[in-house]
């Protein structure tokens, strides 16, 4: 299951406000709202059991750590470099920007989120 997250910034009218200065292109775009799949709080209903997620970073300029609401562990699999030897687990996982990564999850209850 693809997961994108992208910080963006609004106008008053909903749409996205793109303005790039000086200052922007020396140190990158930040947005004040993050989107996961271009949405707002998406939910997606997923089948009980392990989930393979790909991890996308989509941010202009930020990093991330994603990390489950649970406290469950992510099994890390695979980065844009290819699979892993071996799954590693890991409780916080940072990604750069334009970077993915894949990995298995499987969470306790079915409300959970990644943030």
């Amino acid at each position: 299951m693809p997961v994108i997250v992208q910080d963006k910034k609004f106008t008053a009218a909903g749409e996205i406000d793109y303005q790039l200065d000086v200052m922007s292109a020396a140190v990158g775009w930040f947005g004040d709202t993050l989107l996961t799949n271009g949405a707002l709080y998406p939910e997606h209903a997923a089948p009980r059991g392990w989930l393979r997620l790909r991890l996308l970073n989509g941010c202009n300029a930020r990093s991330l750590n994603f990390a489950t609401s649970d406290k469950r562990p992510l099994y890390v699999v695979a980065s844009d470099g290819g699979l892993l030897a071996e799954p590693v687990k890991v409780d916080e996982l940072p990604v750069l920007m334009g970077n993915a990564l894949r990995c298995w999850w499987t969470p306790a209850t079915v409300n959970l989120s990644i943030w």
